[in-house]
């Protein structure tokens, strides 16, 4: 058996594991803020139509220059992505996020709403190519269709939230002027809160194989992210992959932890 048809493997046949369910969050995280973001500007901008005098053709733009952006990014990112690698990418794209819903919360304008909203819809652009292929190339084969519904699920609950979040603070009593920018801004938390695990994830095996032709460190990867009670270790001539303690060089087998 080859080097990139047992890491392969390894992957396929693993069981959901912590790593798993640390995916969803990592990249089911990114799908809540995109549905979030993209709901709470409807919101936003029947608040801001009385108070900026806002016309039919500048609502329309305000409504759909987060969509227009999206697209693009998801072909900017998805480009680099396959270039750079989903470790060099992963993490800008929710960073992106974060930062367009601060500065929308501040901006002091109709035009500056719209070019930090246009930052905010790079970002939605870019996670949805991102997140959806990280958790593919880590799913294992039984589970992988279960692992990226959940994170597609996520959608879901941001579309909850965006209203929630809306009703709450309307019915509280904030002026309206402060209001809106309350809505744009919270978006920032929940994309901020993944910055620092997207950027710290390795990058994937099927990745490392595939286009890199790295079989040392898909190896090295693998070994790490699977806890399983026999670890697969592979080896090739040489017995290059220092992290392993082969038995017999040159072979494939079951080592016990």
């Amino acid at each position: 058996m080859s080097v990139n048809s047992s890491v392969l493997e390894a992957f396929d046949e693993s069981k959901l594991n912590s790593f798993h369910w640390k995916t969803i969050l990592t990249a089911g995280m990114g799908f809540f803020t995109d549905a979030y973001d993209l709901f709470i500007i409807g919101t936003v901008t029947a608040i801001l139509t009385p108070m900026w005098h806002l016309t039919t053709t500048q609502l329309s733009i305000l409504n759909s220059t987060s969509l227009a952006a999206a697209a693009l990014g998801a072909l900017f990112f998805g480009k680099l992505m396959d270039l750079l690698g989903r470790k060099a990418m992963y993490g800008i794209e929710v960073a992106m996020l974060a930062v367009g819903a601060i500065l929308s919360a501040c901006a002091p304008s109709f035009i500056w709403l719209v070019i930090f909203r246009f930052i905010v819809g790079l970002g939605v652009g870019g996670d949805y190519p991102t997140s959806s292929v990280i958790m593919t190339e880590y799913a294992n084969r039984k589970n992988r269709g279960f692992l990226v519904t959940m994170v597609f699920a996520m959608q879901g609950l941001g579309l909850l939230a965006g209203p929630l979040v809306a009703s709450l603070l309307l019915s509280i009593g904030i002026p309206h002027a402060i209001a809106w920018r309350l809505m744009l801004g919270l978006g920032a938390i929940p994309a901020a809160s993944v910055i620092y695990l997207r950027r710290k994830m390795p990058e994937t095996p099927r990745y490392l194989l595939a286009v890199k032709q790295d079989a040392n460190q898909a190896a090295s990867v693998a070994s790490h992210l699977i806890p399983t009670r026999r670890r697969r270790i592979v080896e090739w001539e040489g017995c290059e992959a220092k992290h392993v303690e082969p038995q017999t060089c040159g072979s494939t087998d079951w080592y016990g932890r």
